[in-house]
């Protein structure tokens, strides 16, 4: 390595770090984008071109072999950062950085042998060391999209299909007085399940086994009419009746006033009946306590 190039990689080491200083503290998108795109297209290619001493004839040559050597380090830096859990921007951050400096101080250590100057050579010797260099990245080539591919397959065998089982609680069209029930199981398997509705915090209805295969779905109309805490008493609607005592509302008109009833269904595992799986509920359309998330106080 002549002292021109331990003068450029010891810019690139400078610029790695610099790179890896600004993402890591960087105010703005702007100033990420442009402190990632040498990290991520440019530097750590470079840096591994020096350290193995390949680099390709002619600036061309080395422009596009430094970004497809780049690329290639940065899609087995996602396979191995997914295979350990990590793939997130520090990750990535962290180990693109330390693949540059690391190949940079590399290259900086082979300097001192190959820094005595070396006899001009022949046409053929000239050959000779361009086939070896190419060769050289050519194997380096293969050997990354090997690792890719192999890490691609590993991981696709590892993987796990997301799963899990559905529950709604919907108010019933054209019908104040109902809410239909489903459970969908989009498990990996079969599964068997026990539910239990609540009105108002009180258990009114149950189904001890309801079993399901995966992509089935179970549903039911509840009916919480006469049920709970209702009928209430309520403000009436009219101010002269005020004296004469708070009447009593009817179904219908109590949910026109909002306060329909906690319509509540709680799902239980076959294998484990000790702890709630999946909960649904119904929210009042008014606020029946200091949880008032923006709606108005119910007025009993």
């Amino acid at each position: 390595m002549s002292r021109s190039d331990s003068r450029a990689t010891l810019l690139e080491l400078a610029a790695a770090l610099a790179c890896v200083a600004v993402l890591g503290w960087s105010p703005h998108p702007l100033v990420d984008l442009a402190a990632a795109a040498p990290l991520v297209v440019y530097l750590p290619g470079r840096a591994v071109l020096r350290a193995l001493d390949a680099d390709p004839e002619g600036r061309l040559e080395r422009a596009s072999v430094t970004v497809a050597l780049s690329l290639a380090l940065v899609i087995v830096s996602g396979l191995l950062l997914n295979l350990a859990d990590s793939i997130t921007r520090q990750g990535f951050l962290l180990l693109l950085g330390a693949i540059a400096c690391a190949a940079s101080i590399v290259a900086l250590a082979r300097a001192p042998r190959a820094a005595a100057p070396a006899a001009p050579e022949a046409p053929r010797a000239q050959r000779a060391t361009a086939w070896a260099a190419n060769l050289t990245m050519a194997t380096l080539a293969v050997a990354l999209a090997g690792a890719a591919v192999a890490l691609a397959v590993v991981l696709n065998l590892d993987r796990r299909d997301f799963v899990t089982t559905q529950l709604w609680v919907v108010p019933k069209q054209g019908d104040a007085e109902a809410v239909v029930i489903g459970l969908r199981n989009a498990e990996a398997g079969a599964e068997r399940y026990a539910i239990e509705v609540l009105v108002d915090h009180s258990l009114v209805q149950s189904w001890s086994d309801v079993p399901l295969k995966p992509g089935e779905t179970w549903t039911t109309t509840f009916r919480w009419a006469g049920l709970g805490k209702y009928p209430r008493p309520v403000q009436p609607l009219k101010e002269g009746a005020r004296g004469q005592g708070a009447p009593l509302a009817t179904v219908s008109e109590r949910v026109g006033l909002g306060a329909a009833p906690r319509v509540e269904a709680l799902v239980y595992r076959s294998e484990d009946r000790s702890s709630v799986y999946r909960r649904a509920w119904t929210a009042p359309q008014c606020a029946l306590g200091d949880d008032t998330h923006g709606r108005p106080p119910c007025v009993f």
